[in-house]
C-alpha cells in the first residue's frame, strides 16, 4: 500500500493545506492520507491549542483522509523523527511518502534524513511556488 504522511502543525488548517494534501494523494496514487497535526513542535509557537488545531484538522481533510492523533497526545515537544518512527513500525511493508511545508524543510532534524531514505520519499512543499507545481516537480510529472 503507497501512504502519504503529510505532517505540519496546521495552525490553523486551510485551503492551501487542503488542496496539496488532495493533490499529493492523487500524483503520488496513494490509497492513504494521513494527516498528522503537531502536537508541540520545537519550531513553532502554535498559537491554537493543539487539540483545537486537532478538530480543525478532522474538519478540514477528514472527508478524504485519515486524521492522526499520534502527536496531540504526546508529552512535551514533538519531533517528526518520532513520528515517522512511529508510522514506519506500524506499516513496515508499505511505501511510505512524508510530505511537509517548505518552511519546515530546513528546521529538520539530520539524523531524519537518514530514516526517511528508508522510505519511499520525503516530498518538500515549496511555500514560494505554485504547490502544484512543486508537486508535479517532486514527483516527476512535469
Amino acid at each position: 500500500m503507497k501512504i502519504v504522511i503529510y505532517g505540519g502543525t496546521f495552525n490553523p488548517p486551510h485551503n492551501t493545506h487542503v488542496r496539496l494534501a488532495r493533490e499529493a494523494k492523487r500524483q503520488l496514487g496513494a490509497d492513504k492520507l494521513i494527516v498528522v497535526p503537531g502536537g508541540m513542535p520545537p519550531h513553532k509557537f502554535c498559537v491554537v491549542d493543539k487539540n483545537l488545531r486537532f478538530e480543525m484538522a478532522k474538519l478540514a481533510f477528514g472527508s478524504f483522509a485519515e486524521v492522526s492523533d499520534v502527536e496531540i497526545f504526546r508529552n512535551g515537544k514533538t519531533y517528526s523523527l518520532d513520528t515517522v518512527k512511529y508510522f514506519a513500525s506500524v506499516y513496515p511493508d508499505d511505501e511510505l511518502y512524508f510530505l511537509i511545508g517548505g518552511d519546515t524543510e530546513d528546521l529538520m532534524q539530520e539524523g531524519m534524513f537518514g530514516l526517511i531514505k528508508a522510505m519511499r520519499e520525503m516530498i518538500v512543499a515549496d511555500n514560494t511556488a505554485d504547490r502544484k507545481k512543486a508537486l508535479d516537480k517532486i514527483s516527476g510529472t512535469d
